[in-house]
């Protein structure tokens, strides 16, 4: 006999606790990869802004440098 689909009631009671630890487990892989897909979404912001972040260091660079060559002659 199926020990899941028996009518007795300690057996149906381990039926309902192993269909929630599954429902928990599906839940907690959804949510795994929620947050990996939004880890990586900031990563990729993050780097991105380090990006610009370099450029407008470049570009400050640049400026100072035109500025002294501006000022020597």
């Amino acid at each position: 006999m199926n020990i899941l689909l028996s009518t007795e009631p300690i057996y149906a009671y381990f039926g309902f606790v192993y269909f929630g630890f599954f429902v928990l487990f599906v839940f907690m892989v959804i949510k795994f990869f929620q947050i990996a897909k939004d880890v990586h979404y900031m990563r990729f912001r993050f780097d991105s802004l380090i990006r610009r972040v370099e450029e407008l260091k470049n570009i400050e660079e640049l400026k100072n440098k035109e500025e002294l060559k501006n000022k020597e002659e």
